[in-house]
């Protein structure tokens, strides 16, 4: 709960004008309040994401299926513009295990509803049966005509493809911005995530030497090299030198909101 209330209260008013952990973190600060419509935060651990959305955003729908992530953000998120929902969000509304490698904070960030994920091994993990929606089937009858989902960012730990699975209709018409966290070392089928928004027309961009540049490749495995994934887990990280590129932005030529014009 000290968590949460601190990523909501210190950030907001001390830390978002000195530090970001991630480039993309300090790309949605920058902008204008209000310019982003809808907002959506598919693992929304404890709503780091989800308070530097809210200040630019009139919307913004968190999904978490932890158990103690929901409690914490539900509870801090009195008085904002955030929706937090209590599910996984994946290619079909069903009931699917969540696999947690232990209790303690890193485990908690790490869990993932990917069975490819190596965290599902030991015989440490916990496993939770959680509720899934698919963004196409909540969103349905959730928005009037005028409004737009702008943003879309997603940290499943190796689960990317479902969600998109279960994403193509809200893609296909509001063509949201989208952040998204890929590691080869989390799921070894990530080629299939950049073809399907490929197909969509989506193009790929990281933040790499000060700027956002086109991502072409279709190999990942070069820019998440162990030494600097060591540099980026150490004191004195900045993410301006970030060597280990994590996060894809999607944009569409459609996308209202862009990180490259």
């Amino acid at each position: 709960m000290l968590d949460c209330l601190f990523r909501r209260f210190v950030w907001k008013y001390i830390w978002r004008r000195v530090y970001f952990h991630e480039n993309e973190m300090r790309f949605l600060n920058s902008l204008q309040v209000g310019s982003i419509d809808v907002a959506v935060d598919v693992g929304a651990a404890m709503g780091t994401y989800s308070w530097i959305l809210n200040r630019a955003s009139k919307q913004v729908y968190a999904f978490e299926p932890g158990n103690l992530h929901y409690r914490c953000l539900s509870r801090v998120a009195f008085w904002t513009n955030i929706e937090v929902i209590h599910a996984a969000v994946g290619s079909v509304c069903s009931r699917v295990s969540l696999y947690t490698p232990g209790s303690d904070s890193l485990a908690l960030h790490s869990a993932t509803l990917s069975q490819d994920n190596p965290v599902v091994g030991p015989t440490s993990t916990n496993v939770d049966q959680v509720d899934q929606i698919t963004l196409d089937s909540f969103f349905v009858d959730k928005l009037f005509p005028s409004r737009t989902i702008d943003v879309l960012k997603v940290d499943v730990e190796g689960y990317e493809l479902e969600v998109f699975r279960g994403s193509v209709e809200i893609l296909s018409k509001h063509h949201p911005l989208i952040i998204c966290e890929i590691e080869a070392r989390h799921n070894g089928n990530y080629p299939e995530v950049f073809g399907l928004l490929k197909k969509l027309g989506y193009d790929c961009y990281i933040y790499r030497a000060g700027s956002y540049e086109p991502f072409t490749g279709e190999r990942i495995e070069g820019l998440q090299l162990q030494k600097d994934f060591k540099v980026r887990l150490g004191t004195g990280y900045d993410p301006q030198s970030n060597r280990y590129i994590n996060n894809f932005v999607f944009q569409h030529s459609q996308s209202r909101i862009k990180v490259r014009k």
